[in-house]
């Protein structure tokens, strides 16, 4: 991995703390706010019982996608288990996990690490990018696939 890869990663959002690389495929979040304090982790299982405002699917890298949503205003990263967060490899995969729920608003997160890339320093300003994405994960009903 590369350190601009490490720094992309590192602006996943503003409610949590950096990712952290652990190994060469496995990827971890912090969920700490920017004070430190531990923030209960928010589990996809547990996603049924919440109304979800927005989902986020954050491209972190070529491809690999990390679930946040937006509940009462404030942003969590989706958790699979304990020590896991809901990465997938696939864009549509992961769209495939939130089929099922009622979610009003879904985007594509991007930041780029281009500053970095070729030696500059990081802008102060966020170069962040949300492409909206339809609720339908298929552009054909699935049971006409």
């Amino acid at each position: 991995m590369t350190k601009s890869t490490v720094g992309l990663l590192a602006h996943n959002t503003c409610q949590t703390k950096p990712v952290r690389v652990t190994g060469a495929n496995h990827y971890s979040v912090t969920n700490q706010d920017i004070h430190g304090n531990e923030d209960m982790k928010l589990f996809y299982k547990d996603l049924a019982a919440k109304k979800i405002d927005k989902l986020i699917i954050n491209s972190l890298d070529q491809a690999l996608y990390q679930a946040i949503v937006i509940i009462n205003g404030a942003e969590h990263i989706v958790w699979k288990d304990e020590k896991t967060t809901l990465l997938t490899r696939n864009l549509t995969e992961m769209r495939e996990h939130f089929e099922q729920f009622d979610i009003n608003e879904i985007v594509l997160r991007h930041e780029s690490a281009y500053d970095e890339m070729i030696g500059s320093e990081p802008k102060k300003n966020s170069n962040r990018l949300e492409i909206p994405l339809g609720k339908n994960p298929y552009a054909l009903p699935k049971h006409l696939h």
